[in-house]
C-alpha cells in the first residue's frame, strides 16, 4: 500500500511539473505575442504620426504661397509698405518649410522629385510678386497691375498647386494604410491581452 500510495504521489507531481511547464509555455508564447503585437502597434502609430506631420508641412508651404500673395496684393493696392509683412515673412519661411517636407520624406523617391520641382516654382513665383512690387514702388500701380494680368503669376502659382495637391494626395493614400494597420496592430494587442487574461 505504501508503494501504491508513493506511485501515486509521484504520478500527481509528475503531472502538476507537465501542468506547471505547460502553462510556462503558455506564458511564454503570450508574452512574445504580447510584445510583438506592442511593438507593431507603436510603429504603426509612429507611422501615422510622421504621416500627420508631412501633411502639415504641404500645408505650411500652400499657407506661405498664399501669404505672400496677400501681401504682395495689399501693396500692390495701397502702396503701403506695412501690407508687405506678410510677404517678407513667407519669404524666409518657404524655402525652410520645403526642406522640413524633404527631410520627412527622404525614404519616397517620388515625394523627394517633387519638392526638388517645386524649389524652382516657388522661386519663379516670388520673383513675379517681387517684380510687381517694385513696379508698384518705383513706378505706378497701373505698371504693377499690367503685369499681374498677363496672369503669368497665375500659372506658375497653379503649376505649384499641382505639385502640392501631388504631394498632399499620396500622404494620405499612405496615411490610409497606416490607419488601417495601426487598427490591426490595436486589435491584436487587444486579443493578446483578453486571451492571456483569461487564460
Amino acid at each position: 500500500h505504501r508503494v501504491d500510495r508513493r506511485q501515486r504521489q509521484m504520478c500527481i507531481r509528475d503531472r502538476l511539473y507537465v501542468g506547471f511547464g505547460v502553462a510556462l509555455a503558455i506564458m511564454a508564447v503570450l508574452s512574445v505575442v504580447a510584445f510583438n503585437s506592442i511593438t507593431s502597434l507603436r510603429q504603426t502609430a509612429d507611422q501615422v504620426e510622421h504621416t500627420w506631420k508631412v501633411l502639415e508641412s504641404v500645408s505650411n508651404i500652400e499657407s506661405s504661397l498664399k501669404d505672400a500673395e496677400t501681401g504682395q496684393r495689399g501693396f500692390v493696392i495701397t502702396g503701403e509698405d506695412r501690407y508687405l509683412e506678410p510677404y517678407n515673412a513667407a519669404l524666409e519661411a518657404v524655402h525652410a518649410q520645403i526642406t522640413v517636407f524633404r527631410d520627412l520624406t527622404l525614404d519616397n523617391s517620388i515625394q523627394t522629385e517633387r519638392a526638388d520641382s517645386l524649389s524652382p516654382l516657388v522661386d519663379d513665383k516670388f520673383a513675379e510678386l517681387l517684380e510687381t512690387i517694385d513696379l508698384r514702388r518705383d513706378e505706378t500701380f497701373e505698371a504693377a497691375r499690367d503685369v499681374v494680368l498677363t496672369d503669368a503669376g497665375k500659372q506658375i502659382m497653379d503649376d505649384i498647386r499641382v505639385l502640392l495637391d501631388a504631394m498632399d494626395d499620396e500622404e494620405r493614400s499612405l496615411l490610409v494604410v497606416r490607419d488601417d494597420d495601426a487598427d490591426q496592430a490595436a486589435s491584436s494587442a487587444k486579443n493578446v491581452i483578453i486571451w492571456g487574461t483569461v487564460g
